[in-house]
């Protein structure tokens, strides 16, 4: 098993589709030997993606509906 941490050390990631070329891409650094083994990035709210060694993981966050806000329901009209 690998140990990393996610920090909060900016990194430049090159050729990436739009919108994440706009996204902030953070390092992901070996536990024992702190070197740069890949990176990490939010997406939107719903998660963060963290891509290490040519793969891919993604996990959303947990939460609790707190009130009766229609978070799902879309809003129609001009924006």
């Amino acid at each position: 098993m690998m140990i990393v941490n996610l920090t909060m050390e900016k990194v430049k990631i090159i050729n990436q589709e739009k919108p994440r070329d706009k996204w902030t891409y953070l390092a992901v650094r070996d536990y024992e030997r702190n070197e740069i083994i890949g990176h990490w990035t939010m997406v939107y709210d719903e998660g963060f993606e963290i891509r290490l060694n040519g793969s891919k993981y993604f996990a959303f966050f947990k939460y609790e509906r707190k009130s009766n806000a229609h978070c799902p329901t879309s809003i129609e009209g001009k924006h």
